[in-house]
């Protein structure tokens, strides 16, 4: 998956310029890249190449696309409402709002400063950690941009965040869990710039809530077939409640403040993608006409 997605940038945008972009923060945090777009998009020919088609192409391709997701929604939807009695919301001025409060810098910048080991099981490594940092990202901004913000949060908001919460938690903590068995050496030297942080930060996840997680992970929404109603997740997360009136809170808030917030710091602490400087505007015409000069030559 690394070359794969590696050779989209390089294809779509050229070797020889900044070819990967990032998302950041107002601290100067990672948040987001062009590197998960192209991940989850790689198979679905929805991703643009500005080096080789023409605006309307992409522009066109990208509204086909949207048109689909749009329609995808209504869809579900009308199945909420007509399976559950759930309205849902048409005011978009909250969503609005939240999304406004969101400042992000786009940073742009060349491969080779980001990979820049002759080892690919190093670059892939850095890869998966860029995906499980993206994924991590996400499930904070749900809770600290959208469900904090919620003045009477509704018992779904609830259902539909600890399912997201111990979902991506179970993918983020299986990848880490697979990167420290399978791929030891490189493990190893991130745990090591750590002082043994992010070892000890996973064999604590392992101990204390994996279970927990990889369980809800694993439910189906609601069994209607089965006559134990835990076995589904509407089911158990019911009971919980019954037992605790604040679990879905108290989990969630455990997931993201104990472990997936230390992680996301070990992970850009790594990469310390914030400090690699991007090609000049110059630099780039520069190695663009370099490229052409040699082209013509050769022909």
């Amino acid at each position: 998956m690394y070359r794969k997605v590696l050779d989209y940038h390089i294809n779509a945008y050229g070797e020889d310029v900044n070819n990967i972009g990032f998302y950041l923060n107002d601290d100067d945090e990672v948040v987001g890249s062009t590197l998960y777009i192209a991940y989850i998009l790689i198979d679905t020919g929805n991703l643009p190449f500005p080096s080789l088609e023409e605006k309307a192409q992409i522009r066109e391709r990208t509204l086909s696309f949207a048109e689909y997701i749009g329609e995808i929604s209504v869809l579900l939807s009308q199945s909420l409402e007509k399976t559950f009695g759930i309205s849902l919301p048409t005011n978009t001025d909250f969503i609005e709002r939240i999304d406004a409060e969101n400042s992000y810098e786009c940073r742009d910048i060349n491969h080779k400063a980001l990979f820049s080991s002759d080892d690919d099981l190093m670059n892939t490594f850095k890869l998966r950690l860029i995906f499980s940092l993206q994924e991590i990202n996400d499930v904070i901004w749900l809770r600290d941009r959208y469900m904090t913000k919620l003045k009477n949060p509704l018992f779904l908001d609830s259902y539909i965040l600890l399912r997201l919460t111990t979902l991506k938690t179970d993918e983020i903590m299986d990848n880490l869990l697979n990167i420290r068995n399978h791929s030891k050496k490189q493990f190893n030297e991130w745990n090591n710039e750590s002082d043994g942080r992010v070892k000890r930060l996973i064999e604590k996840y392992e101990i204390e809530i994996k279970e927990e997680c990889s369980e809800m992970r694993n439910m189906i929404h609601y069994d209607i077939d089965s006559e134990n109603n835990e076995s589904n997740f509407f089911g158990y997360l019911t009971n919980k409640i019954n037992q605790e009136s604040n679990y879905p809170t108290n989990i969630i808030n455990t997931i993201i403040d104990l472990y997936l917030k230390p992680l996301k710091y070990e992970i850009l602490d790594f990469l310390e993608i914030e400090k690699i400087e991007p090609f000049s505007d110059w630099k780039m015409i520069v190695n663009r006409l370099s490229k052409l000069i040699k082209g013509s030559l050769l022909n």
